[in-house]
C-alpha cells in the first residue's frame, strides 16, 4: 500500500471536512450545509430534504470538486426547485413528463451552476451521451462559460438536433425562466450515464404534502426512480435516524448519515440565516442578493395592483352630487361617475391546468371589477383552447349565473381574436401564462392576471403582468 493511500480519508470524513471547510472559507454554504442531512446511499435515511452521496463517487473528486457538488445539491434545495417544479408540472402539458423532468432539471441545473461558478467554485467535468452526441457536463448540466464579448455568464449547448441555445445571465434568472428559453429543447434518447453519483431528495420535506421527487446530480437528464430508491431502502427494517444535539451537527461531527435535525429549516429561513451569517463575517456570497430579497419581501397586494392598473385606463369623472362613500367625517370628497363607456373584454382561463381555487379567486376578482367599474362594458369569456362562453355583463345577477366551461389546452389568440372584433380597448386576461400567444402585440391594452405558480413575467410577450 502506498503511503498516501494510507493517510487517504474515507468518503464519509472527506464528506464531513469539506462541510467544515466551507464553513470556514464560504460561509454562506457551510452555515446552510450544516442544517442539512448528507446520508451515504446504503444508510438509513432521515425524514425530510437530505443530500445522498455514493462514497464511489466521493472517492473520484478531489477536495475542491467535492465542495462544489455538495452546494449544488444543496442550491435545489434553497431555490425549492423540487416543490416549484411539482407546481410548474402540473401546469406543463407539452410534451412527455420524462421530457419535462429532463428541460427542467437542465434549467435548474443551468440556474444552480452559474451561480456556483460566480463564487468561484470548481465543478467536475464529466461527459455525458445524448442521442450519440458528446456533451461536456458540470455536476448535470452544460459548463457556463464567459462570454468575452459582453463580460456576461452564459450556456451554450446544442439539443438532440442540433439547435443551438445561448443562455445569457443565467446566474440571474429562475430556473422557471432558463425553462421557457429551452422549453423546445429536443432531448433525444436518455443516454447519460446510470451510476450514482450525489443527489438532493426531499421525499418528505418540509411540506407534508409534498410529494417525492428527488434529484440527479451526475447527467443531464432526471433520474425519477431516486425517490422510490429510498423509500425502499426505509422500508427493509432499519428504521430512520433519530435526532441527535444540534451541537453535534453544527461541530461537524459527522459527515456521513449526521444526524442533523430532521425538522429542517424552510428554504427561504435557511438562505436568509446563512446570508446574514456570511454577511457579519464579510465574506457575502455573489449573486444572492436578489434571492434573500426576493424571499424576506412581502406579498404584494396583487388586488390592489390590479384595481390601480384598471383605475388608469378606465375613463371616468368626478362630481359633488354623488358624494364619495369613503369621505372622511365633515368632509365631502367627489365621488366617481360613470364618465364614457368602453368595450372590455374579461377572459377566465378554463384549461384542465387551472384548479378550482385559481377558478374562484379569478371569479371574486371579476365580480369586484364589475361592481366598481360600470364604465367597462363587460362581456365576459371563458376559453381554454376556444371559447366556450360569452356573456354580456349588466348586472351582479348575469355575474353570478355565468358558468364557465372547458377543461382542455389553452390558446389566448381566440380571445384576442375576439377583441379585435368588438373593438375592445381593454382585455383582462385570468390564466396561469402556459399557452399560445398572438403573434402581434394587440393596438389595445391587456393586463395578464396570473396565478400564484404560473408563468415567470419574462414569459409574456406584451401586456402588463399581475402576479396573485
Amino acid at each position: 500500500m502506498h503511503e498516501q493511500d494510507m493517510f487517504k480519508l474515507p468518503p464519509r470524513e472527506r464528506v464531513k471536512k469539506a462541510r467544515v471547510k466551507l464553513l470556514r472559507e464560504k460561509p454562506f454554504f457551510g452555515y446552510a450545509l450544516m442544517h442539512i442531512p448528507l446520508v451515504a446511499k446504503d444508510d438509513p435515511k432521515p425524514k425530510g430534504p437530505k443530500i445522498v452521496y455514493n462514497p464511489d463517487f466521493v472517492e473520484k473528486l478531489d477536495d475542491d470538486e467535492l465542495q462544489a457538488v455538495l452546494c449544488h445539491e444543496l442550491l435545489h434545495y434553497l431555490l425549492m426547485h423540487t416543490k416549484r417544479s411539482k407546481e410548474m408540472r402540473r401546469k406543463e402539458r407539452e410534451g412527455t413528463l420524462n421530457e419535462y423532468d429532463r428541460r427542467r432539471n437542465i434549467a435548474e441545473d443551468i440556474v444552480v451552476n452559474a451561480l456556483l461558478t460566480k463564487n468561484g467554485f470548481k465543478l467536475p467535468e464529466s461527459k455525458v451521451i445524448i442521442s450519440g452526441n458528446e456533451i461536456k457536463v458540470r455536476q448535470g448540466a452544460i459548463v457556463p462559460q464567459l462570454d468575452y464579448r459582453t463580460g456576461k455568464l452564459v450556456v451554450r449547448m446544442r439539443d438532440a438536433e442540433g439547435k443551438l441555445y445561448e443562455i445569457f445571465d443565467p446566474e440571474q434568472k429562475s430556473a422557471e425562466e432558463v425553462y421557457w428559453e429551452i422549453k423546445d429543447f429536443a432531448v433525444g434518447d436518455d443516454g447519460s450515464d446510470e451510476d450514482d453519483t450525489m443527489y438532493f431528495s426531499d421525499d418528505e420535506s418540509y411540506d407534508d404534502s409534498e410529494e417525492s421527487r428527488s434529484r440527479s446530480g451526475g447527467g443531464s437528464s432526471s433520474r425519477g426512480d431516486r425517490g422510490r430508491k429510498d423509500r425502499e431502502s426505509k422500508g427493509k427494517g432499519k428504521g430512520e435516524v433519530k435526532d441527535k444535539d444540534r451541537k453535534d451537527t453544527e461541530a461537524g461531527s459527522d459527515g456521513g448519515n449526521d444526524g442533523s435535525d430532521s425538522r429542517v429549516k424552510s428554504p427561504a429561513q435557511l438562505l436568509s440565516e446563512a446570508y446574514n451569517y456570511a454577511k457579519m463575517q464579510g465574506k457575502d456570497p455573489a449573486g444572492f442578493d436578489r434571492l434573500v430579497e426576493k424571499a424576506l419581501k412581502p406579498k404584494i397586494n396583487w388586488k390592489a395592483l390590479l384595481r390601480q392598473h384598471v383605475s388608469k385606463m378606465v375613463p371616468h369623472d368626478y362630481s359633488f352630487l354623488k358624494p364619495s362613500r369613503k369621505s372622511p367625517p365633515n368632509i365631502i370628497l367627489p365621488g366617481i361617475v360613470k364618465g364614457e363607456s368602453i368595450e372590455g373584454i374579461v377572459a377566465v382561463d378554463t384549461s384542465g391546468s387551472i384548479s378550482d381555487e385559481e377558478l374562484s379567486q379569478f371569479l371574486s376578482e371579476i365580480r369586484w371589477i364589475a361592481r366598481n367599474y360600470p364604465s367597462i362594458n363587460i362581456t365576459l369569456v371563458s376559453c381554454d383552447a376556444a371559447i366556450h362562453t360569452e356573456e354580456q355583463i349588466r348586472s351582479r345577477y348575469e355575474l353570478d349565473k355565468f358558468k364557465p366551461k372547458g377543461g382542455g389546452g389553452t390558446d389566448f389568440r381566440p380571445v384576442f381574436e375576439l377583441a379585435a372584433k368588438k373593438r375592445a380597448r381593454l382585455v383582462i386576461y385570468f390564466t396561469d401564462g402556459y399557452g399560445s400567444f398572438p403573434e402581434r402585440k394587440p393596438r389595445f391594452s391587456t393586463i395578464w392576471v396570473v396565478s400564484e405558480q404560473g408563468a415567470p413575467e419574462s414569459h409574456f410577450p406584451f401586456g402588463k403582468v399581475i402576479k396573485m
